[in-house]
């Protein structure tokens, strides 16, 4: 069941607890009721002769466990739970009367808690619940970055990038296990840099691999990172992609990396010049 079909179930029973309709029993042979229309439990087995109780035009149903004389002597019904019984078939766990009240009582207690501890109303709860997840995110993915290359420093690649025109150019040989870490070292360093262009290329997976990194102002300039990770990978005998802020390259001899990494400032500048001069 969806939560709005549990909220309307709620709804509807609650609606007719209200209403204080009176309890009617009696008792009839099974096939006279069943002929009446009363509802028998999934599953369950009746004795020839069996209890009935009708709820005024609402119910008539087989049940042997209801002792209320009016549906007011219920009070508040509250489900809790809803599982399957069998195939096409749903149980509902409900609280009624005392028992109800009470968790209701605890769940507001849960919610003044937190309301206190994230200092916020109820209605803006799922929005801060959902900022501490974004923050939770974006931490884990800084401590797999740190995990997985502690020794990669990109404020200090960046220091000692080269200057083209006002924009920074890095390219470095770095210590990353696989590509996904290299795209981890390569998200810090677009990070850092202001406006460039970095390469990084590593050699320890089982082939060479680079990523390349632009900043949005040179994107909105026309520079595209996986242009320039082809570029770089066809010298390394690959190819690469991605998109215009990052992409890398891949190649099979990892002899050839180095002379890539050699050739990519280069590569940059003439697309740089190039891009200026349109």
């Amino acid at each position: 069941m969806t939560p709005d079909q549990i909220r309307n179930v709620e709804t509807v029973i609650n609606a007719e607890i209200l209403k204080n309709t009176d309890c009617d029993i009696s008792f009839k042979q099974y096939k006279d009721a069943k002929k009446d229309g009363a509802i028998a439990m999934f599953g369950e087995k009746y004795d020839d002769t069996v209890r009935v109780l009708t709820i005024g035009d609402f119910s008539m149903e087989l049940c042997g466990g209801t002792h209320c004389d009016r549906t007011g002597d219920i009070g508040l019904f509250k489900i809790t739970e809803e599982t399957s019984l069998a195939s096409g078939v749903r149980r509902i766990v409900a609280l009624t009367g005392p028992g109800a009240v009470e968790w209701v009582q605890m769940q507001s207690q849960i919610l003044t808690d937190l309301q206190a501890e994230l200092n916020c109303s109820t209605d803006e709860l799922p929005e801060r619940i959902a900022h501490l997840k974004s923050q939770r995110k974006e931490f884990e993915k800084k401590l797999k970055q740190k995990k997985s290359n502690p020794d990669f420093d990109a404020a200090k690649l960046v220091v000692k990038g080269t200057e083209h025109n006002n924009v920074t150019i890095v390219v470095s040989d770095v210590d990353a296990d696989g590509m996904n870490a290299l795209k981890l070292s390569g998200d810090a360093l677009l990070a850092a840099l202001k406006s460039g262009v970095g390469v990084l290329g590593s050699s320890q997976g089982e082939k060479p691999g680079l990523v390349v990194v632009v900043t949005s102002d040179l994107i909105e300039k026309g520079m595209d990172a996986s242009n320039l990770a082809k570029s770089i990978g066809s010298v390394m005998g690959g190819g690469g992609g991605g998109n215009a802020r990052l992409a890398t390259a891949g190649g099979k001899d990892k002899k050839l990396l180095e002379k890539a990494l050699k050739e990519s400032e280069s590569i940059i500048k003439e697309a740089l010049t190039s891009k200026d001069k349109k």
